[in-house]
């Protein structure tokens, strides 16, 4: 399991904002923000809350909850898993129905792979 600093480092690095970014965006001191991304401090809970704000992600993507490139680890799923994984978090979010989350990334996932050009959507043929 990756501790929290690595995923804020990771997560910063894919929405490409910078440490300062962070700084200005959570309103604390760079060198606060500097040592949350080396290691050197944790965050509170407060600021964990801060900075999943400023990241745009959930408290749970850096508190150590199973995010989703650990999942994706677990199953055996490369980045594309990863993508999968949240857009399935961020369509249940939406309050979707489960069936229909399910569908749509069950979809996608077989688009994504290439391994097939159509998905049976129960109401006919859907092309990827």
């Amino acid at each position: 399991m990756t501790e929290i600093w690595e995923r804020l480092q990771r997560i910063a690095k894919e929405k490409d904002i910078s440490r300062r970014e962070v700084s200005q965006r959570t309103k604390k001191s760079d060198s606060m923000v500097s040592r949350w991304f080396t290691g050197e401090n944790t965050p509170g809970t407060a600021s964990l809350r801060l900075l999943a704000d400023a990241l745009g992600v959930a408290v749970a993507d850096l508190n150590g909850d199973v995010d989703d490139h650990d999942c994706a680890k677990m199953l055996g799923l490369g980045e594309s898993g990863v993508l999968l994984l949240k857009l399935y978090g961020k369509l249940e979010k939406l309050g979707l129905g489960a069936e229909t989350v399910a569908l749509i990334t069950q979809m996608l996932a077989i688009c994504q792979r290439g391994r097939e050009k159509r998905v049976s959507n129960g109401n006919g043929l859907t092309e990827c």
